[in-house]
């Protein structure tokens, strides 16, 4: 018998120190902030795409 989760929960803390340590050493010490905007948003419509596709079902 299959299980059905029908409950998402994502949780995010943000920090202004942390983030910012965090994206400049992802990015090589440059700290783009568009790049990590375009990035952010990739995955926003990521994740309402697989949403879509799961309510299609």
């Amino acid at each position: 018998m299959p299980i059905e989760v029908r409950e998402l929960v994502i949780k995010a803390n943000i920090d202004g120190k942390q983030s910012r340590e965090a994206a400049s050493s992802a990015s090589g010490g440059g700290g783009n902030g568009a790049n990590q905007a375009e990035i952010v948003q990739q995955c926003v419509d990521m994740v309402l795409a697989i949403l879509r596709r799961e309510r299609e079902r």
